[in-house]
């Protein structure tokens, strides 16, 4: 039977256990039947027992190439402790304004080794 709702898939509890990056997340998963893009409106706490692995999980395909080599290069070591982000948006369209939606994050790090310009590590 075919109908004319969108399609809805949620979780109250996606725990992944990466190396060097631990999530717990709440999800909710909007595919509109009109060909609309998706929303997604998704909670989760996170931690990395190391900030060197954090840059295998990043999106890099929609990302500009020398933000990706900055990841790449900028983080030598470290933790972060506790974290926490918020996204409610429309996948494909980053929120940079209030109507296009949310994304924040949050997180607490402990002993950061961070190349953040070249020649200048700290």
């Amino acid at each position: 039977m075919q109908t004319d709702a969108d399609w809805n898939l949620s979780s109250p509890m996606l725990e992944l256990n990466l190396r060097g990056f631990q999530s717990k997340s709440r999800l909710n998963l909007t595919l509109p039947k009109n060909n609309d893009l998706p929303f997604l409106d998704m909670q989760s706490a996170f931690s990395s027992d190391d900030v060197i692995q954090l840059k295998h999980y990043l999106p890099a395909k929609v990302m500009k190439p020398a933000d990706v080599a900055w990841f790449d290069r900028a983080y030598l070591g470290g933790r972060i402790t506790n974290g926490s982000m918020l996204y409610a948006a429309k996948l494909g369209v980053f929120p940079s304004k209030v109507e296009d939606g949310v994304f924040e994050a949050l997180f607490d790090v402990d002993r950061l080794d961070l190349d953040y310009t070249p020649g200048c590590h700290r």
